[in-house]
Formats: C-alpha cells, sequence, structure tokens
C-alpha cells in the first residue's frame, strides 16, 4: 500500500470513530432518565406559540397543548397579522377548548432587525408579564405528548438551568425523497445539538428570571431565530441547557427536494449566525463533503487512469465512510425510536424503510449536507415563509414582509413548517 492510500483509510477510520463517540454519547443522554415524577407543579407556566400561516397540524397543535396534564398553565398565540389563516384555525381549535386558558396576540409593530419569529417571540413575552415562573415556546408543526410540559418543567428544580430543550425528530415517512433526506439529515444533525447543548426552540422552556437578566427581547431584536443563542447567554449567566431526553418531539409532515435543501441551510444558517461551535460543525459539514464526494471521485478517476493500487485504496476508505455513516444513522434510529417506544409513543422510521431506500437515501443526504452548507456561507439572502431577508456578517434585516397568503404549493410544502 502507498503511504497515501494508507493515510486517507486511517483518516475515514478516524473520522468514523469520531462521530461513533458522539453518538455513543448522544445515546447516552438520551438514555438518561428523567426526575419528572418527583417534580412538583410549583411553577406556573406561560406557553407561547407563533404562527405563521395554517400548519397542517395547527389545529392538533391546540388539541395536545389542551390535553397537558400539567394544570399551571396559559397559552399564548402570536401571529404578525389579523388576516393569518392560521389565526382563524386557532380560534376555532380554541372553541373546543372552553377550559384552556389561552390567549391570542396580533404583533402590533414588526421589527426589521430580527426574524420574524423572534419579533413576535418579544411582543408574546411583553404580554406574558411578570406572573410567570417559566415560558415554554412550542412549534405549530409539532404534537407533543399529555406529559410534554410536566417534562420540560422538571429539569428546573435544579437552579443552575436557565434553559430545558427537547428534542426534534422528523419522521421518514411518505414516498418524499425530500421527507427521507430532510430525516436522515436531521437524525445526524440532532447528534450535534445534543452534545453541543445547541437549543431547538420548536419545543424549549425558558427560565423567566434568565429572560429578564440576559436582557432576551433585546437579544432576539437582532437574531434570526430564538433558540440556537441561548446556550451562549446561558453560560455568559452562570448557567446552562439542559437536554429533556423524554421530550422528543416528532412530525411527519411531508416535503419535497427543492424545499428540503433551503430548510437544511437555514438549520445551518442559525448556528452560524448564533452558536460558538459553528467551527466544529461547518468542519464536520466539509469533512463529510471530502471523505463522501471526493474520495470516491478520486478512486473512480484513479482507476479509469490505470493506477490500480491507489485507487483500490481509495475505494477501500470510501468504504469504510459509508459502512460507518450507514451504520451510525441506523444507531441513532434505534436509540430514538426505543426511546418513542419507552415514552408510550410508536417508533414509525424503522416500518417505513427499506434497506435499499435507507441506504439511497444516506448516500444522497452526504451531497446534500455540503451542498446546503456552502450555500449558508455564500448566501446573503434567506426567503422563510414568504418573508426575505438580507444577511450582513451576522446583522439581520428583514427587506421584504407581507401577511402571509396560503397556496397550494404552500400547504404542502415545509415553507409552512417551522423554523
Amino acid at each position: 500500500m502507498t503511504a497515501v492510500g494508507i493515510g486517507f483509510i486511517a483518516t475515514s477510520i478516524s473520522f468514523v470513530i469520531i462521530q461513533a463517540f458522539l453518538v455513543g454519547w448522544f445515546r447516552r443522554i438520551l438514555g438518561s432518565t428523567s426526575n419528572s415524577s418527583s417534580s412538583k407543579e410549583e411553577n406556573s407556566v406561560a406557553i407561547l406559540l407563533c404562527i405563521r400561516g395554517d400548519d397542517p397540524s395547527l389545529r392538533q397543535c391546540i388539541h395536545s397543548i389542551a390535553a397537558q396534564q400539567y394544570s399551571k398553565k396559559k397559552l399564548f398565540v402570536v401571529g404578525d397579522s389579523e388576516s393569518d389563516p392560521g389565526l382563524a384555525t386557532v380560534r376555532s381549535a380554541l372553541a373546543e377548548h372552553p377550559d384552556l386558558d389561552a390567549r391570542v396576540i396580533v404583533n402590533p409593530s414588526i421589527k426589521t432587525s430580527c426574524g420574524l419569529k423572534c419579533s413576535n417571540l418579544i411582543e408574546g413575552i411583553r404580554q406574558v408579564g411578570d406572573e410567570f415562573d417559566i415560558v415554554a415556546l412550542i412549534d405549530a408543526d409539532t404534537q407533543p405528548t399529555t406529559s410534554w410540559l410536566t417534562e420540560m418543567v422538571a429539569p428546573f428544580q435544579d437552579p443552575s438551568v436557565l434553559v430545558a430543550t427537547g428534542i426534534r425528530w422528523m419522521e421518514p415517512c411518505g414516498s418524499n425523497w425530500g421527507t427521507m433526506i430532510r430525516s436522515i439529515w436531521n437524525a445526524a444533525a440532532i447528534v450535534q445539538m445534543v452534545c453541543y447543548r445547541i437549543p431547538w426552540g420548536g419545543s424549549l422552556a425558558i427560565r423567566r428570571s434568565f429572560i429578564v437578566d440576559a436582557d432576551l427581547p433585546a437579544q432576539w431584536a437582532t437574531g434570526f431565530c430564538e433558540d440556537t443563542m441561548l446556550q451562549n447567554l446561558c453560560k455568559k449567566n452562570g448557567g446552562n441547557v439542559a437536554v429533556v431526553p423524554t421530550a422528543i418531539i416528532s412530525s411527519d409532515e411531508e416535503t419535497t427536494m427543492t424545499a428540503c435543501i433551503p430548510w437544511i441551510s437555514r438549520q445551518l444558517l442559525t448556528t452560524r449566525l448564533h452558536h460558538p461551535k459553528w467551527p466544529f460543525v461547518m468542519g464536520h459539514g466539509f469533512f463529510t463533503l471530502m471523505l463522501s464526494t471526493a474520495l470516491p471521485l478520486a478512486s473512480i478517476i484513479s482507476l479509469a487512469l490505470g493506477y490500480w493500487n491507489i485507487g483500490s485504496q481509495l475505494a477501500i476508505a470510501s468504504m469504510v465512510v459509508q459502512i460507518g455513516n450507514l451504520g451510525l444513522v441506523a444507531w441513532i434510529n434505534q436509540a430514538v425510536q426505543k426511546k418513542q417506544q419507552q415514552n408510550g409513543e410508536t417508533g414509525r422510521s424503522a416500518k417505513r424503510l427499506s434497506t435499499v431506500a435507507f441506504f439511497m437515501g444516506v448516500l444522497m443526504t452526504q451531497f446534500v449536507y455540503p451542498y446546503a452548507m456552502i450555500r449558508t456561507l455564500i448566501n446573503r439572502t434567506v426567503h422563510w415563509r414568504q418573508v426575505e431577508y438580507r444577511i450582513c456578517g451576522k446583522k439581520i434585516e428583514m427587506i421584504s414582509y407581507a401577511p402571509f397568503v396560503s397556496t397550494l404549493k404552500e400547504d404542502n410544502s415545509p415553507e409552512t413548517l417551522s423554523l
């Protein structure tokens, strides 16, 4: 074997081992037990639900919030326009739950220096007031279990916990490749999110005193998203982010390839703008590009030119990466499905995927991921839910806004999904 070939094989093995270590760490956190059973309802909780558009799961989300076993709660729904079709759905769903303490708010002042959700949250926090101990955020495309709020509040028994985050899970249901790739990419992404303590706004709880001490409304006023920045702010305020392993929130809404890539790019953008571990995330993306794309291409070229020795060694290195990635994603899926079953949910992923489809999805994701990473680095405008933003360094500017208008295309598009 040549030194170059040995080097690439060793690099491939090392890359897989490092990823396996992170996945093992993730599985250990996921397997930890929750202390919710011993928690007491001492905290009053304000639930903030920001909407834009009529998400397919919005009505069920309201039903799920009403069904929460936690009693000391009040729901605040924030929209940016009275004409938003989602508000009609919200009011209709709330009418079915007269016992749910709820309030609908229309944001009267849209800020142009931040993401629209951040702008709505600032208004929501202002309306919530000081009588609540915890503020919980949830996305309109989620369907939390009845114990979700109890699980999210439990970590605050530890005074050092300032933020608690659930885990985002995308089901690879349906027949669209975009849904499959989004699911596989997310399975890998949540490992980094959990290990790096990157909070997710779709299932998030924040201590009310931390909102005041860190002046979160001022932080959100210049942010693209509300969640990713929280880990760094917690550290500055002497606290930490707790991962709630039992709060796995699944989404089974489908998406397309053309919408999946911008969605992945937006997730990466939030980390680039707001999280200190961005260099590690970016490094992982480019290592994926080199080992998953450049290696097989170099192997094919070498073999075509008659360099059988180096070509075969590069092929071995490429196979190590592919087998490793396939096994690690399957390992993540197995851990999440096991946790879902422990939580009384039905893990659907394994039942929906054939071995061939799973392998093809993993392979395709390795091409989509680096492409989305490059988009994140070079794009200066972002379109999200019919709003256009300009990104200048870490500065956000909303350059085009109008009330949400439903279209047939968007009704079945992840553009109606939360960030």
